[in-house]
């Protein structure tokens, strides 16, 4: 099998990956479809190259392994798994005959199943297990990533049928049908293909089972089949299911460390340690969707430059892990695959990195800060290239923030997998607060979401998000502003711009930035509560 060269995943799970023979992986949301792309030799380039569309339980040959591996990597950053039972290979599955849903952690006020659970290992990291030994987290020596390890149920088929759902719903077997009530309908069955056809199903699987004896065993020796799940996750934006086990680790590492060398977020996770010592574990997707008609195939990922209107959650290049997060600005950490980590400042749309690692000598953390626009010469000497690696993640950030900026509503979608329960919310469009015309600079608007549009009198467009303290306090931001600005241009061009350092369009930055604080200034000066002469003087 090919190398791989990259692969990406966007916001609502969905995978792009290309690998260094030319081939292409697209996964929907779901992952239990995929469109496989073989680069044909000899083809004219402007021919549109053969793509095959395929059920992910039912991958060929040609394209299992890569399959597989794909899956992997979207099952490592998913909140929900998909794990077919025919292409996982069968040494990585384990048949119980309970039903694993949900693990318990140890308590602090327990000694002995504390100090038997939770263990400092040599490299620094911290690893807790549950008292079930269903599931284990190991906090790395950085504290920035967390690795959850448990006991995952493969996914099941969707039963088409009420009696089907009464069996094979998701694994669960009625004790009232594994006796005597299937035994009868089997008896009735005048047919034995028929019998076969009702019963000899798996609920690991779509297709039919055939028996080698030719028997017709309507229940398997065990019940339930799991596989270990590894997932990896940012302290940062850790899943409530597991911040008590996180913050088990964090107090076990910070243990021997002074607060002077905690980092913030690990500060906060130990402010809000969960009461609940169990956790629900994430069930892994159905076999098949409910929701295909909401699949949608963007191959214009793969063009120069790749464009899509999801942002990213996740990007593998070679070793290298690209991870971002929009909670309340860009940032994006970046794993070089030897325990550090850069991490972006989210004020500043990836101008300053901020470098953790352990020293190899003193053993100790320690940290570094560079500047994207003036970053040191490459050492021969080094396992990689900074440079290479903050360059390639500040042109990720320029795309995901020139992505959202484009969009006037937010950047969510109708997901295939989402239940309606878990529905999200159809999104309000924003609304024109103000619209004002300039002599002389142009027309300026403001919307609900606090962003600013500008319409020059040269024909350029202004588009930003401006952070306004008093004007529209309430408004419905969907990221901070993180000092850049993108310039459209008659010509069609477009540019990323940086408020501090404008350069030759500060002209269009000044006029902008200008107008927002007047709106800003405005909007306290009608809100200050008047002085106690100006109201004698109204009362007289």
């Amino acid at each position: 099998m090919a190398a791989l060269s990259w692969a990406l995943q966007f916001g609502d799970d969905s995978v792009a990956a290309e690998y260094e023979d030319g081939s292409r992986l697209w996964f929907s949301p779901c992952a239990a479809e995929f469109v496989y792309e073989l680069p044909e030799a000899g083809v004219h380039t402007l021919r549109a190259p053969a793509r095959r569309k395929q059920r992910s339980e039912f991958a060929t040959s040609c394209c299992r392994d890569k399959v597989l591996q794909i899956l992997d990597f979207r099952n490592t950053f998913s909140s929900r798994p998909f794990l077919p039972a025919s292409i996982i290979p069968p040494e990585r599955t384990l048949d119980l005959l309970s039903e694993v849903t949900e693990v318990e952690w140890p308590r602090i006020d327990d000694a002995d199943r504390y100090n038997a659970c939770v263990t400092r290992l040599e490299d620094g990291s911290v690893e807790v297990l549950s008292l079930d030994r269903n599931a284990r987290l190991c906090l790395s020596a950085m504290q920035r990533e967390l690795t959850v390890e448990y006991l995952c149920q493969l996914s099941c088929r969707i039963p088409n049928s009420a009696h089907d759902s009464e069996i094979h719903e998701c694994g669960k077997y009625p004790k009232e049908h594994r006796g005597s009530s299937i035994t009868r309908d089997l008896e009735r069955a005048d047919d034995k293909a028929t019998a076969q056809k009702h019963y000899n199903k798996s609920k690991y699987s779509s297709a039919l089972i055939e028996e080698k004896d030719g028997s017709l065993s309507y229940s398997t020796k065990h019940a339930f089949r799991y596989t270990w799940l590894s997932q990896r996750f940012s302290v940062a934006a850790c899943p409530e299911v597991f911040l008590y086990p996180v913050s088990l680790a964090l107090q076990a590492q910070n243990a021997s460390f002074s607060d002077g060398e905690r980092l913030d977020s690990c500060k906060e996770l130990d402010k809000n340690l969960i009461n609940g010592t169990f956790s629900t574990l994430p069930k892994a997707l159905p076999l098949r969707c409910r929701g295909t008609h909401l699949h949608r195939w963007d191959f214009s990922v793969f063009g120069k430059p790749p464009s899509n209107t999801l942002p990213l959650k996740a990007a593998l290049c070679g070793p290298v892990l690209y991870r971002f997060f929009y909670n309340s600005s860009d940032v994006i950490e970046v794993y070089p695959g030897d325990g550090s980590v850069f991490v972006s400042s989210g004020h500043c749309l990836g101008r300053y990195f901020q470098y953790n690692f352990i020293n190899g000598k003193t053993k100790q953390k320690e940290q570094r800060m560079y500047v994207s626009s003036n970053l040191p010469p490459d050492n021969p000497r080094a396992l990689y290239s900074v440079r290479s690696l903050i360059t390639q993640a500040v042109r990720f950030l320029e795309t995901c923030h020139v992505t959202a900026m484009l969009s006037q509503t937010p950047l969510l979608q109708s997901c295939c997998w989402i239940s309606e329960s878990d529905a999200i919310v159809q999104p309000v469009f924003p609304a024109l607060l103000e619209k004002a015309f300039l002599p002389g600079e142009g027309v300026f608007s403001v919307f609900s979401d606090n962003s600013v549009l500008a319409h020059f009198m040269d024909g350029v467009y202004l588009r930003m998000t401006w952070n306004f303290s008093h004007f529209n306090k309430q408004a419905q931001t969907r990221r901070a502003n993180n000092g850049g600005c993108l310039l459209h241009f008659p010509n069609g061009e477009s540019i990323l711009v940086q408020m501090d350092v404008p350069g030759d369009y500060s002209s269009y930055i000044k006029a902008a930035v200008s107008w927002c604080r007047q709106l800003d200034g405005r909007a306290q000066r009608e809100t200050l509560p008047l002085a106690e002469d100006q109201i004698w003087m109204h009362w007289c």
